[in-house]
């Protein structure tokens, strides 16, 4: 990966891409910040970026896993938890490995998370405990259900590091069934499907 040769993916041509699907694709930095969603995510998520979420730490998706009305969505919340703790603990950047002793770019992340759900909160400290350290990879896949008012969507989604130097991710769920198709039509998310 760190051959001369190697050309990181720029932001821009990962918004290109992303608008050129019909699926939710956006692209996260090292801290889990998303820094651009396409119209399917947004709408799949519910949210506006622009309008809902504008300043930059509102839209991480670290700090959301305890927020209720992200959390309770995720059907199968443990099992994507435990996928991000994994990348977390398996990831030299995490300074320690230890949440009480995170590294100074996911402090504000971790702050917001520890504010959400007390229930959820403390969840994820038992899930955090459990997880083994998932070895960095280039690319990871893991398994979405989303509760959507439409019914539930299932995703496979994938974690793909697109900028090693400066820790860019782009992240697509692909739908895995027709239901999710279908819920992705209705909600105008699918038009070029």
């Amino acid at each position: 990966v760190l051959h001369q040769d190697y050309v990181p993916l720029t932001l821009d041509e990962l918004q290109t891409e992303a608008e050129t699907l019909p699926w939710p694709a956006f692209v996260t930095n090292q801290g889990f910040d998303v820094l651009y969603a396409n119209q399917p995510a947004q709408l799949v998520v519910g949210v506006d970026m622009g309008r809902d979420r504008p300043g930059f730490g509102e839209r991480n998706i670290l700090s959301s896993i305890t927020e209720e009305d992200f959390a309770s969505r995720v059907e199968n919340w443990d099992e994507v938890v435990t996928v991000m703790c994994g990348l977390a603990k398996g990831d030299r950047e995490w300074a320690s490995g230890d949440l009480a002793h995170p590294a100074p770019w996911l402090r504000g992340p971790l702050e917001r998370l520890l504010q959400g759900n007390p229930a959820r909160v403390q969840r994820l400290a038992a899930l955090w405990q459990s997880a083994p350290a998932t070895p960095n990879r280039i690319r990871h896949n893991y398994k979405l259900r989303w509760r959507h008012t439409g019914g539930v969507m299932t995703f496979r989604g994938s974690l793909v590091l697109a900028d090693i130097f400066n820790g860019i991710h782009w992240n697509e769920w692909v739908p895995a069934d027709s239901a999710t198709w279908e819920i992705l039509r209705e909600i105008g998310g699918a038009s070029q499907a």
